[in-house]
Formats: C-alpha cells, sequence, structure tokens
C-alpha cells in the first residue's frame, strides 16, 4: 500500500528535494515520510554518528540533499501485473541538485515497462521544461505523466505556462488547495486579439501588457485538502469548483481529500455528493 489512494506503488530512486518554490515546505508529506523512515532518504555510514549506550548512531542524510538509490531503480520491472505508480514522490525529480545520469536511468526504466503508467511530480516546473525540450537523449512513451503540483493561484499562473510546452501527457495535483484556483487561465482582462488554437490548450497574448493566459485541457486533476496538525482550511465551495472546471473541459478529476468537521476525510461515501469524484485518466 503507497498510503496514495490513487496509487498502486511508489517509485523512489531518487528521494529528498531543496524545496524550492514549495510554499509547504515545513509540513511536507514527503519529508514527515522521511523524517518518520529515514531508511526512505538514507543513513550516513562511518564517520559523523553519535555514541550512545555503547550503540552507535549514525545521522541522517539531510533531505534537503537529494540521493540516488541504484539498487531500487529496476523494481519496476519486476512488476508483472500493470500498475500506477508514483516517480519519486518522497522528493523531486526535477530539483536542480538532481544528476542529469540519473534522470536518464529512470526514464530508460519507464520506457521499458509499458504495461504500466508513471506519474511524476514537480514544484520546479521550470527546469523540468528547461530538462525535458533541451536533452533529446531522455525519450519517453504514453505512459508517462508529467505533472506540477500547484496550492495556490500565483502557483497556476507560473507552472501550468511551463507545464504546456512539454510534450506528451500531462495532469495536476492540487494539494494542499490553499485557495479558490481557476485553471482555466483566462481571467486577465484585456484588448487581447483572436484566440489562436494549438494542441491541447489555448493561448492569446496581449499586444498591451505583453502578457498571454492559457486554457489548458490536462489528461488529469487530482485535488485535496491540507494535512498535518498546522494545516489551513479548505473550505468544500473551492473543491466544487474546480470539479465543475474540469466537467466544462472534460477532464477527469479525482477529490483524495476533503476537510470534514475540521479533520481530513479520506473516506469518500462521507464527502459532500458534489465531491465524491474519483475518475482516473
Amino acid at each position: 500500500m503507497t498510503g496514495i489512494s490513487y496509487l498502486d506503488e511508489l517509485y523512489s530512486p531518487v528521494t529528498g528535494c531543496s524545496g524550492k518554490n514549495c510554499p509547504t515546505k515545513d509540513t511536507c508529506w514527503a519529508k514527515a515520510m522521511v523524517k518518520r523512515f529515514p531508511a526512505i532518504h538514507g543513513i550516513t555510514q562511518g564517520l559523523g554518528g553519535s555514541w550512545a549506550k555503547d550503540d552507535f548512531q549514525p545521522e541522517r542524510i539531510p533531505f534537503n540533499q537529494p540521493q540516488f538509490h541504484p539498487d531500487r531503480l529496476n523494481k519496476p520491472l519486476h512488476w508483472k501485473k500493470p500498475r500506477r505508480i508514483g516517480v519519486c514522490f518522497c522528493g523531486d525529480l526535477f530539483d536542480e541538485q538532481v544528476k542529469g545520469h540519473w534522470r536518464v536511468d529512470i526514464y530508460d526504466v519507464m520506457a521499458m515497462c509499458p504495461n504500466h503508467q508513471f506519474f511524476i511530480l514537480t514544484k520546479q516546473s521550470e527546469n523540468m521544461e528547461k530538462t525535458l525540450t533541451g536533452h533529446k537523449w531522455i525519450q519517453w512513451e504514453d505512459n508517462v505523466y508529467h505533472g506540477v503540483t500547484i496550492t495556490s493561484q500565483a502557483d497556476a499562473d507560473r507552472m501550468i505556462p511551463e507545464l504546456l510546452r512539454i510534450p506528451g501527457k500531462k495532469w495536476i495535483s492540487i494539494e494542499p488547495m490553499l485557495e479558490l484556483i481557476d485553471l482555466r487561465m483566462d481571467g486577465v482582462r484585456c484588448t487581447c486579439g483572436q484566440w489562436e488554437q494549438t494542441p491541447g490548450y489555448f493561448h492569446k497574448t496581449c499586444p498591451d501588457c505583453g502578457k498571454t493566459r492559457h486554457k489548458f485541457i490536462p489528461e488529469w486533476i487530482v485535488l485535496g485538502c491540507e494535512s498535518g496538525p498546522k494545516r489551513s482550511l479548505c473550505p468544500h465551495e473551492w473543491m466544487i469548483d474546480v470539479v465543475e472546471q474540469c466537467r466544462a473541459a472534460g477532464t477527469p478529476c479525482f477529490v483524495k481529500q476533503v476537510d470534514m468537521g475540521g479533520r481530513v476525510c479520506t473516506d469518500i461515501t462521507k464527502f459532500p455528493k458534489a465531491l465524491q469524484v474519483r475518475e482516473l485518466p
């Protein structure tokens, strides 16, 4: 079990990230998992530990130092039954500290597993765009979904245009949802010209202000409220609005968890009817 309702497996050949562009890095799910289970990210060997009651206590590798785990690289090759796999969810595959050849090795494995679906998320969309459009030795098939994690309208405005420039299937995780978010990206009011249609999205640029807005049609949207002891509340109305946007665009939507009476609820039967939506791409 992954603990993530829309996935069958977690594939973690790279763990850790710098926290760049992450407004919730202090309450990060992955960071908390690594703190609870240090072996996920690794511990130092030899010098650097401390002695306590004659037992050597090795030091943990800081989460903000990404690590590559070659022993985990080929795990998907041994999974015969088709699975929905989260790639590097205990880190960020496109963190600026992740080495290029680590990514190449991971993409090679995913390409050898057409029976699985692989889902990648990043908060460093600029680096993902630069990497995937600038390095031709990284290839992928239709079983790989590239996505971004957004929490606010500012995140959407910055990351979705960068995501759009990447070929292939795309998805968005709105978790935690910290405010009302318009994914249609057509909120700028200015005297722009004709809409220009491009496969997958629309865009127009204002000749006066130079701003570009997009209407985006991704393959999938996942959304959920924040969890943890210091979490922010997420009104149902915010999430219902996103579900309605997905309905209008014909985009599958998966509601992972909602705020119910001040508690995080993952039982879909207890969600408001409008949020009882768990569609897969």
